[in-house]
């Protein structure tokens, strides 16, 4: 870091790189966005839903309030939806394809 003489975010940047072994871009989704998807999802389904975006990985959070058979019947909805759409995940997901 000093002997490249790297600024703070520079210096973050490394970090972020040798610690996640991801490279960090500035690509971020703003907050409104996010909350606006969240909400779009949550309308969606019978549940809370939080998106998270960091610069080296994204989560999407979905709660459900209910009983163990409840809980346990959505969460079946929420695989059989992922597994049964056209454009179903068969790998893992790359943008930078």
């Amino acid at each position: 870091i000093l002997k490249n003489d790297l600024t703070a975010g520079q210096a973050e940047m490394l970090i972020r790189q040798l610690k996640f072994d991801v490279n960090s871009d500035d690509h971020l989704t703003s907050p409104k966005q996010l909350n606006l998807k969240a909400k779009k999802l949550q309308n969606q389904l019978e549940g809370r839903v939080r998106i998270l975006q960091s610069r080296v990985r994204a989560k999407i959070i979905i709660e459900h309030r209910g009983t163990t058979l409840e809980t346990t019947e959505f969460i079946d909805k929420i695989v059989d939806a992922l597994r049964n759409d056209d454009s179903a995940i068969t790998e893992p997901i790359s943008v930078l394809e």
